[in-house]
């Protein structure tokens, strides 16, 4: 089964939204997949504090206090409709780093997938919430804020696991293509899932590794007006 997880913080006012998709192996007993997804991954608190060693956190203590967590959501792709998980984090719960003030949402904390397949192009994330030290000369990473960058793309590279209660399951982190289409009245461009999970598999990269990019980088569609 593919699983979406959709994770939408805030900064200084703007919006901030990323993605991520799971390839499911396994079988649950007794909790949806996208719950023992989220449980696996470390998004879900306990009385405001995210698992140790794990994605959540790991995005967490790179992100400057200002960013502000506000919900995730998991659901599976085109099959079981009822398999969702929608969580609203506690007021409170935020950024970690303390290295500077945050800097404007315009930049990011960059990360990239190797590229597995030529005709999907490679993964990537923007995380908002950039202190000011931790950016070095000319923009590049400072030493601590790249090891902090290390840590996510190793926790977006894991397999993660969930067996609790007769559960045994697998997720594998995948990149999707999405179908594109001409949108009915505006006659734009846009994607979306394939229509049936068949033709989807047909359209995901496998066995993909992330790394993070060793400069700041930017996202314009976050800057001050824009939105998420």
């Amino acid at each position: 089964m593919i699983y979406e997880i959709v994770l939408t913080q805030s900064y200084f006012g703007q919006r901030a939204i990323n993605r991520w998709n799971y390839l499911s192996s396994g079988v649950a007993v007794g909790i949806t997949g996208s719950a023992a997804l989220l449980t696996a991954l470390g998004f879900l608190d306990t009385a405001g504090t995210l698992p140790a060693d794990k994605l959540g956190v790991a995005i967490q203590n790179i992100q400057a206090g200002n960013v502000l967590f506000e919900n995730v959501l998991a659901k599976a792709i085109r099959e079981a409709p009822t398999d969702f998980y929608d969580y609203a984090y506690p007021t409170g719960l935020h950024g970690l780093n303390t290295a500077g003030e945050g800097m404007s949402p315009i930049n990011a904390f960059g990360f990239k997938t190797n590229r597995v397949r030529t005709d999907i192009a490679r993964g990537t994330k923007r995380f908002v919430g950039v202190p000011e030290n931790s950016s070095a000369e000319g923009g590049d990473l400072t030493s601590s804020a790249a090891a902090l960058a290390a840590i996510i793309a190793t926790r977006m590279s894991e397999t993660v696991t969930y067996s609790d209660g007769g559960s045994s399951l697998s997720f594998a982190p995948i990149v999707v293509q999405k179908e594109e289409y001409e949108t009915p009245v505006t006659h734009k461009r846009a994607y979306r899932y394939y229509s049936t999970i068949a033709a989807q598999l047909e359209h995901i990269a496998e066995g993909v590794v992330w790394d993070s990019y060793d400069q700041i980088r930017s996202q314009v569609s976050r800057q001050y007006g824009h939105g998420g």
